[in-house]
């Protein structure tokens, strides 16, 4: 099965009827909406609005004064329960063709879901991970969502661009995981969950991963980085473009993936739509285009139009991700090296051997090298490569049965290099676990390499 059977086994598509569609519309504004109006925003707007409504002459001058005093007021008992209420609501609105694309999906592979196998292959592995990179505390982005999680949609991002990645924290205020250490085991279940659509991906076409493989995959960044560091939410954008290749979905469900993707990073909009231009109907592509006009419309509106600001505030001490990654191009190479370490050669081989999915596995690399361009997380925006690895690990072990030779020694040896995170604004970050002492390779072979590169390039 190629990548692009992949994505055409898809559902039979299910006729809405017209009015859930326009509700369905109805719901993607309210998600957007409020998803880009954090409360500092809110109570702007709110002086905003009175000061208009004052110079129109449509309130007094008493009662502008009294309103300005119940502003806190109004705002905690009036604007945030309705913010809640209908955010939660349109969220489920948008989850229903997923759901039942999902819902249809389990019942027809029920073997697979209802097989104790399935989870418990992951057991150990996940365990092993854990030794590796011990899992202590959240991370310093994880930490802002972890507070967000107490009131997501009364949260004040002074940082002006936390508040866009509202539905991981949201989804933990639903489940009541909210606040620094709930938050925490809500990210780890999230980590696991990702965890185990790597394991999906495979078995739901027939294959499946040993304790090797799937310890030498988690042992890559997209996996490590949420151990070393968790709580944030590129995890859940993940998941959801797992999702796209694992469950076959009509065009609503689609849609849906394509919003709560939007909602958990909006760095996602460009695996999308690359996946889109390649896979999708015209109309599905139409139909994306719209929920992405809608999103960025308001994404800019939120800045009142101006476009520097919207820019500037992802800038890091100052400087931007390219600025970063001009100034320390080592840090850059290197987190991109370790990101899929050894794995990169099964990428970099099945991009030359399958020339039917050449374009994709180079297109997703190529999209999570780009990001670390723009981001200064080396480690955590490669994640977003994760598909070409896996479908490049897929092809091969279908294809070519001699791959058997050399891979349980490659995939060995891509376990013991150990895995760092790394940013192009502090180098390498060590970690708790046996990665930061070393496996006996790493610490006789490659820890005098990462001793250079941290004394010559993080304290340059």
């Amino acid at each position: 099965m190629s990548v692009t059977e992949i994505l055409t086994r898809r559902t039979d598509d299910e006729r809405y009827p017209s009015w859930y569609l326009y509700l369905f519309v109805a719901a993607v504004v309210v998600l957007f909406a409020n998803t880009h109006a954090p409360i500092n925003f809110v109570m702007s707007w709110y002086d905003r609005v009175l000061t208009i409504l004052l110079s129109s002459g449509y309130i007094t001058q008493i009662t502008f004064r009294s309103m300005l005093e119940q502003k806190d007021a109004v705002i905690v008992n009036v604007i945030v329960p309705v913010r809640t209420w209908s955010f939660f609501t349109a969220l489920i609105i948008a989850a229903v063709p997923l759901l039942r694309d999902i819902a249809r999906h389990v019942q027809r592979n029920g073997s697979i879901y209802t097989d104790r196998r399935t989870y418990t292959a992951l057991l150990i592995p996940f365990g092993i991970l854990c030794l590796l990179t011990f899992p202590s505390q959240l991370g310093l982005g994880g930490n802002m969502y972890a507070r967000m999680s107490l009131e997501p949609l009364s949260f004040n991002d002074s940082k002006l661009w936390f508040y866009q990645r509202l539905l991981m924290p949201s989804i933990a205020y639903l489940l009541m995981l909210k606040g620094p250490v709930l938050y925490f085991v809500f990210s780890l279940i999230t980590t696991i969950m990702m965890y185990l659509l790597v394991l999906l991906f495979f078995r739901t076409r027939g294959i499946t991963l040993s304790g090797l493989e799937l310890v030498s995959i988690g042992s890559c960044s997209f996996m490590m980085t949420q151990l070393q560091i968790p709580g944030y939410t590129e995890q859940l954008a993940i998941i959801f473009l797992l999702l796209l290749f694992i469950v076959p979905t009509g065009t609503m469900g689609r849609m849906s993936l394509v919003v709560f993707s939007l909602l958990a990073h909006e760095i996602s909009i460009v695996p999308l739509v690359f996946v889109a231009l390649l896979y999708f109907t015209g109309r599905e592509r139409a139909m994306m285009g719209v929920i992405i006009g809608f999103y960025v419309t308001f994404w800019i509106a939120s800045f009142g139009g101006d476009i520097a600001q919207l820019l500037s505030v992802r800038n890091v001490y100052g400087k931007s991700g390219l600025q970063w990654a001009m100034e320390f191009p080592l840090r850059l190479v290197s987190g991109i090296a370790l990101s899929y370490k050894l794995l990169w050669i099964p990428i970099a081989v099945a991009a030359v051997r399958f020339q039917s999915e050449r374009w994709f596995i180079i297109g997703l690399s190529a999209i999570a090298v780009g990001f670390t361009l723009i981001g200064v997380d080396t480690s955590r925006l490669m994640g977003f490569a994760l598909l070409a690895l896996l479908t490049s690990l897929y092809l091969l072990k279908r294809e070519h049965p001699e791959v058997h030779r050399w891979y349980p020694a490659l995939l060995s040896v891509n376990i013991i290099v150990p895995s760092f995170f790394i940013g192009t604004n502090i180098g390498i970050a060590l970690v708790n676990g046996f990665y930061e002492t070393g496996s006996p390779v790493g610490t006789v072979v490659l820890n005098g390499l990462y001793q250079m590169i941290y004394l010559g390039v993080v304290l340059r």
